[in-house]
């Protein structure tokens, strides 16, 4: 399995997403014997907020999940809304539609999932359900 390269989504890489970073996992520094005795090892650290070349981390692909990055500044998120890539790196915003020759459609491949809650402005989080398209 080849190893993934992560990085903060922008407009410019919006379809090459392949989940939403939930967490940085840190491993422990335990002996082979502590470990094969049963030890623990390691632990989320679910207050990091940047991801360091060498680090471990988890990363939803499909489902709900209870924390991601939005911004409201062009418009309002309800529950249901689609969300896609904001003008800030590594931050969700709804996803706005795109029109061809009178036909409306959301750009392939940019949907990052369906908003759970609402965000009437600014920016925060919110739950969602992960469904890259």
């Amino acid at each position: 399995i080849p190893l993934m390269r992560v990085e903060k989504a922008t407009p410019e890489t919006v379809s090459s997403i392949v989940g939403v970073v939930d967490v940085l996992w840190e491993s422990c520094e335990k002996s082979v014997e502590e470990l094969q005795a049963g030890e623990t090892c390691g632990r989320f650290n679910h207050e990091a907020t940047t991801i360091q070349p060498g680090q471990y981390l988890s990363v939803v692909t499909l489902g709900a999940f209870h924390w991601l990055k939005v911004d409201a500044s062009n418009g309002a998120i309800r529950a249901g809304d689609l969300l896609s890539i904001s003008s800030t790196a590594g931050v969700a915003a709804k996803a706005q539609q795109i029109s061809i020759d009178g036909y409306s459609f959301y750009a392939p491949g940019t949907i990052i999932g369906k908003a759970l809650q609402d965000l009437e402005s600014g920016t925060g989080v919110i739950a969602v359900f992960v469904s890259l398209k």
